[in-house]
């Protein structure tokens, strides 16, 4: 829910109650709680009006992509030791040439 939906949802039950006073059963009093509530929770989705510098979906992502980096930096060098590897087996299975040939 963006900012202005939750505005619209709060404006709509503010003009639905002329009192708010939060009698038990007053249904209105619980729509304009529960419009207060999603408007206050969807500003910590965001960057806007976030209680970080990063909204919740901006922080998840760049944990992702942090964990994306170091999953490929452990496979780069996970292949650079496995061609390291493959290497010195094929210079120690080649029969030296001392240049006589």
């Amino acid at each position: 829910m963006t900012d202005d939906q939750a505005d619209a949802l709060l404006e709509i039950a503010t003009k639905l109650t002329s009192d708010n006073d939060c009698e038990s059963g007053n249904v209105v009093d619980g729509l304009f709680a529960i419009a207060k509530a999603l408007m206050l929770g969807a500003k910590h989705l965001g960057n806007g009006d976030a209680s970080t510098p990063m909204g919740a979906l901006e922080a998840l992502g760049k944990c992702l992509m942090d964990s994306a980096d170091t999953i490929a930096h452990a496979i780069e060098g996970g292949l650079q030791e496995i061609a390291d590897a493959v290497r010195e087996s094929a210079e120690s299975l080649t029969p030296e040439t001392n240049g006589d040939e």
